[in-house]
């Protein structure tokens, strides 16, 4: 039997509790440790989701710009230089005039609608950070209970 410092003996089971609070202890820490690591990977998804919302919504708002300003410049561009080409080339017709000006103008927003939509498509539905971290934090839970 072992002796402490008092010359009190010890017994097997006072071993085997000792034991079980190291046990008790070290699953309470791994348990805390994976809580505080779940909370951390939902506020850096809380942070990216933020962020990625953010570009989304720049993204929208040079969409929504770009037609409204494709419209107003239309209506007004079509008017005036179809009323110009019909004045400038009497042989045209008026609506020949009205049709190439459109054109263009459509062309042009067109433009503008593609730059938003790229814009919009290269948003992630998942943080990549947040995708990264969380796939070494399971490589290193799986590493732990592997080793």
């Amino acid at each position: 039997m072992f002796t402490h410092s008092n010359d009190r003996p010890i017994s097997s089971v006072d071993s085997a509790s000792d034991h079980e609070q190291s046990m008790t202890g070290l699953v309470s820490g791994i348990v805390s440790d994976i809580e505080q690591l779940v909370e951390q990977q939902f506020a850096l998804l809380r942070q990216e989701t933020k962020e990625e919302m953010r570009e989304a919504l720049v993204a929208g708002q040079q969409f929504a710009v770009g037609a409204l300003a494709g419209l107003l410049a239309g209506i007004a561009a079509v008017a005036a230089i179809s009323l110009g080409l019909w004045a400038a080339v009497p042989w045209l017709p008026l609506w020949a005039g009205f049709t190439i000006v459109g054109s263009i103008l459509a062309i042009v927003s067109g433009a503008l609608i593609i730059s938003g939509r790229r814009k919009a498509s290269s948003l992630h539905a998942i943080p990549p950070l947040t995708l990264q971290t969380a796939k070494e934090n399971l490589q290193c839970l799986t590493a732990a209970r592997n080793g």
